[in-house]
């Protein structure tokens, strides 16, 4: 391409490189040829600009990011520490609560063992309520019987009249049969909301009497106060129904007033926890509760959500502002930068452009080392350009070289099925020129009946097939020469991908010879199962004959023959018998074909049909067959028959008491695993290898009868279906 270049450079001067193009007649293959990738729009193109702010950016962001993440972490870790701590000091406050409650079920319980209650001196039993009342700062004190009547009340004066009948949860004490508090109700005599304290009295084997003190909600406003909580918190002490009892702040104003729906809600699930909610002036707070489990009241706390994680929020502000700062600065420095690294690039690639229109390029002044470094690229490349069209020229003779002297076919083919290449071997195989051959269709070397079925097959082939896929590997198909003479062939075919395009290239080899010697040696398979059809008849027609006559003979004359001679007759009845079975199994053994018929079969079912057939042993023997699990898979079903007869046939006979046979089958990676297990008399393991031999037995005919051929002819079944068979025991196992 490149037939000489002269190219000087300095520091302050511009490259000079003069570049002789040759003609295009005089490259490899008569002209150049542009990858599309390049002759993409450049508005299509990320600018240097752009890849360089987008730098920038993505090195500011992910720090600002992870700092974010980081407060973010903070506030939360601060917002939980928070909580937990309210959680706890809500805690203690509920503590505090009941421990006053207590105190005054104490006084209640010690007043209740008063002798004064026991005698029914009222009276006098009043006069220690009233030293209880003062003492506990409750607002007076009522002794009920069991039907609800006052019997004592410290409020109204002496001797007034007592109300008939008290409120009804006054009575829940007598109820429940323990100390009860009772929740915010207005009192009977006063109206004012009061909140109480009852216990049960037991007398004579039964609660006779319920006492309880009331006193006033303040009370435990005090003990919340006592707390000395922020002035910005709210606390509140609910009772069992969710109403307010004591408040920190505007206490009077919503004493009585049920709390929000979600807080109760949230308390009704679980005993302590921390959730956003509002008060019941509307307050956003962070709200932890504390619910006793004795009482089963609670403390809310309330803290605003302002006050929750405000230094957290306070440096996520500072963090922001000085984020945008950090990349404003970066971004305008990658501008900077950007532009003038666009510039020299813009440049370098104007003087580029100008290569094959002018005689001498001349390269600008470039602003950056990489600048500097691609100018000397792209003067070294016009030269290497013409070293690799060289090679490629010389890659492309030394490939048609070794597809001439290859001893198979090779044709490729496009997706329109017209030959783009056919070496020396197809040119004499199939008796023309490549010249000939190449841009016609590939359908002429196919004999016409099997074209339909070669366009299908390779139209399929198409759209499943990957770059390196093989189709037929070793398969024969027939194909067709210039003259039309048919002949077969075996072919594996390959696609590959060529610029968006499928090319399938097949090799082929002549297998005449080959696929008559393998007709000639069918023919012989089929002459020698004839021969042995004809031989078992013709054996077996004098072998009952001798049967019958020895039957016959031992009838007749078998009392003038003795016992030794019955014997003799036994014994030779005995031979013609085994004779006849040995002739049928070597039949069977010899007219089973060496590859199955392949077809879907229920292997159960084949086990049941061999459970029939096997009826009578199964009887005579006492034994059971289990068949687990056993799939439908292709295969030949007469031959499975065979095989699962003789399995479970010598599983029968070689028996070790009442005989058990387990027949499963196992999925694994290559296939099934079928297993034929049994509880018989066991394999020493040095003679597993001899079992399956024909006429190899481990036993005398008289212990075990048999011909030694039904192993032999289940590994010919086995065989037959692409598997393996193989025995493992134990004597005795």
């Amino acid at each position: 391409m490149v037939a000489g270049r002269r190219c000087t450079s300095g520091a302050n001067v511009k490259f000079t490189c003069q570049v002789h193009i040759a003609k295009p007649g005089d490259w490899p293959y008569g002209r150049a040829v542009l990858d599309s990738q390049y002759l993409t729009p450049t508005s299509d193109l990320p600018s240097v600009r752009r890849l360089l702010l987008t730098l920038a950016a993505g090195c500011v962001i992910p720090i600002v990011l992870l700092a974010l993440g980081s407060i973010a972490y903070l506030y939360h870790r601060e917002r939980l520490a928070v909580e937990a701590t309210t959680i706890a000091t809500a805690r203690a406050l509920m503590g505090a609560v009941d421990d006053r409650m207590h105190d005054i079920q104490l006084a209640l319980a010690g007043l209740a063992m008063s002798p004064q209650l026991a005698e029914g001196n009222l009276a006098q039993f009043e006069q220690q309520a009233l030293v209880v009342q003062r003492s506990e700062e409750v607002t007076n004190v009522v002794l009920l019987d069991a039907t609800g009547r006052q019997l004592m009340n410290t409020r109204p004066p002496a001797g007034a009249a007592l109300p008939v009948q008290s409120r009804a949860e006054m009575l829940e004490p007598i109820r429940r049969g323990r100390p009860t508090v009772l929740d915010l109700v207005p009192s009977a005599l006063t109206g004012v909301p009061t909140v109480g304290i009852g216990i049960p009295i037991w007398v004579r084997d039964q609660w006779a009497y319920s006492l309880t003190a009331n006193f006033d909600p303040a009370v435990l406003q005090q003990v919340l106060l006592r707390q000395k909580l922020p002035p910005t918190w709210i606390a509140a002490v609910l009772d069992s129904r969710g109403k307010i009892v004591a408040r920190t702040r505007d206490h009077a104003r919503y004493l009585g007033t049920p709390a929000r729906a979600a807080l109760l809600q949230r308390i009704s699930q679980v005993a302590e926890d921390a959730i956003e909610s509002f008060t019941v002036d509307n307050v956003p707070v962070v709200t932890a509760f504390s619910r006793s489990p004795v009482s089963n009241w609670t403390v809310s706390i309330g803290i605003p959500r302002d006050e929750v994680g405000a230094a957290a929020r306070n440096s996520l502000a500072l963090l922001l502002a000085g984020a945008a700062s950090v990349l404003g600065v970066t971004l305008w420095l990658a501008w900077s930068m950007a532009n003038r690294i666009s510039k020299s690039v813009e440049a370098l690639g104007a003087a580029v452009r100008r290569a094959g229109h002018v005689p001498t390029i001349e390269l600008p002044q470039p602003r950056f080392q990489e600048a500097h470094q691609l100018g000397q690229a792209f003067l070294s490349a016009t030269a290497e350009l013409q070293d690799a069209y060289a090679a490629l020229g010389r890659n492309a003779e030394r490939l048609r070289t070794i597809l001439d002297t290859a001893m198979d076919a090779v044709v490729t083919v496009d997706e329109g099925g017209r030959i783009v290449l056919f070496n020396r071997a197809a040119e004499e195989m199939f008796g023309i020129a490549g010249g000939q051959a190449l841009g016609s269709p590939l359908d002429r070397f196919i004999p016409a009946e099997a074209r339909p079925t070669h366009r299908q097959k390779m139209t399929s082939f198409g759209q499943v097939g990957g770059p390196s896929r093989m189709m037929g590997a070793g398969r024969v198909i027939s194909a067709q020469r210039a003259d039309g003479t048919a002949f077969p062939a075996e072919v594996s075919i390959a696609v590959g991908v060529e610029k968006g395009r499928r090319l399938y290239t097949a090799i082929l080899r002549d297998v005449s010879e080959r696929e008559q010697h393998k007709e000639a040696l069918v023919r012989s398979n089929l002459e020698l199962q004839q021969f042995a059809f004809v031989a078992s008849h013709d054996l077996r027609s004098p072998l009952k004959s001798i049967t019958g006559y020895l039957d016959l003979l031992s009838t007749r004359h078998g009392e003038a023959m003795g016992e030794i001679g019955l014997a003799l007759i036994g014994r030779a009845r005995t031979a013609a018998v085994h004779m006849d079975k040995l002739t049928q199994d070597l039949l069977a053994y010899a007219r089973l074909e060496s590859r199955a018929a392949l077809a879907p079969v229920d292997c159960q079912a084949v086990v049941a049909e061999a459970l029939q057939l096997l009826h009578e042993e199964i009887a005579q023997t006492g034994g059971e067959v289990i068949a687990q699990d056993v799939p439908t898979l292709n295969g030949d079903s007469g031959q499975l028959l065979q095989l699962f007869i003789n399995l479970i046939g010598n599983a029968l006979k070689y028996r070790r008491g009442t005989p058990r046979v387990e027949v499963t089958a196992q999925r694994q990676a290559r296939g099934w695993l079928f297993a034929v297990r049994d509880n018989g008399i066991g394999i020493d393991p040095q003679y597993l290898d001899r079992i399956f031999d024909i006429f190899k037995r481990l036993h005398t005919r008289r212990e075990y009868p048999g011909t030694g051929i039904g192993l032999a002819l289940c590994r010919r079944v086995v065989h037959s279906h692409g598997g393996t068979i193989w025995a493992t025991s134990q004597p005795g196992q």
